[in-house]
């Protein structure tokens, strides 16, 4: 008798420990990822605003908003993220979360910040994820601008796959351009603007401009329109991916907005960004 309870207090123990390293494991022996992008973001009341991590399991903890904090930091300003809600999207290589909060109400007429990261807090491990960078638009500040037609290029840029260029179709006549941007940091090259042109989703930028590099951008350029169609290709302040946010235009002097846009209809393909996942720090 003396033996079969050794044995089952044996047999409780390791099951014990078994149970305790598999779910410190689960806990905390996985990765989180990010890609790093150029947010940007309209506020309007009742709006909410999504963010992308990436993680190598289906279920880490940072997935459930009840047992996490989630701050978004900037800058020069830190704010909790309210009314979280998660989705999950199964992935043969990675998994998608989608983290999906309200938009804070900030008294600026626009707001930008070259950092910005997320910082989840919960019981068991805190983690810093670095998103790219921040720009945020209070819609009350600027004219609406109406638009005919609006979609996004996108070319391999050595490597790396990213908006190059802006298809737009002005729904008024205008005698001049002199400023395009998308966000703070992605900034239209209108010194290279083609007229009466518009561009496939994906393209080949060198084909259309061989001297192209992204990171070249123009200053005090005024752009006299030939055409309410046209293509302006982008250059970046920070060469992040950018497939949604809102755009600033500034038209015969007068400066308008168009509203937040999804230039890349879908979550960007593993595949061409797993070269630039940049993985979550943890601390204690």
């Amino acid at each position: 008798m003396k033996k079969i309870i050794i044995i089952l207090y044996l047999t409780l123990i390791t099951g014990l420990v078994s149970l305790y390293f598999y779910g410190n494991s689960k806990k905390i022996d996985h990765r989180l990822f990010t890609i790093r992008e150029n947010i940007s973001v309209v506020y309007e009341k009742n709006r909410t605003m999504t963010f992308n991590v990436y993680s190598e399991i289906k279920d880490p903890m940072i997935i459930y908003p009840e047992h996490n904090s989630y701050t978004l930091r900037l800058d020069k300003l830190s704010f909790t993220l309210e009314n979280v809600n998660i989705e999950v999207i199964d992935g043969f290589d990675i998994n998608i979360i989608k983290i999906k909060a309200n938009m804070p109400n900030l008294t600026n007429s626009e707001l930008y910040s070259k950092t910005c990261y997320l910082d989840i807090v919960n019981a068991d491990y805190s983690i810093l994820l670095d998103l790219g960078t921040f720009s945020y638009l209070n819609s009350d500040y600027y004219k609406k601008i109406e638009l005919d037609h609006l979609s996004g290029s996108f070319s391999y840029i050595d490597d790396y796959f990213n908006l190059v260029g802006i298809n737009l179709t002005l729904s008024k006549n205008y005698e001049y351009m002199t400023s395009f941007r998308i966000g703070s940091y992605a900034i239209g090259m209108i010194s290279k603007t083609k007229a009466n042109l518009s561009y496939e989703n994906e393209i080949n930028i060198y084909d259309i401009i061989p001297s192209y590099i992204d990171t070249k951008i123009d200053k005090n350029y005024v752009y006299g329109i030939k055409s309410k169609m046209m293509f302006i290709p982008m250059g970046y302040i920070k060469s992040y991916l950018t497939r949604s946010g809102y755009i600033i235009i500034t038209l015969d002097n007068v400066n308008y907005y168009f509203d937040d846009f999804p230039y890349m209809t879908t979550d960007p393909i593993f595949t061409k960004y797993k070269n630039y996942l940049i993985e979550g720090e943890k601390y204690a």
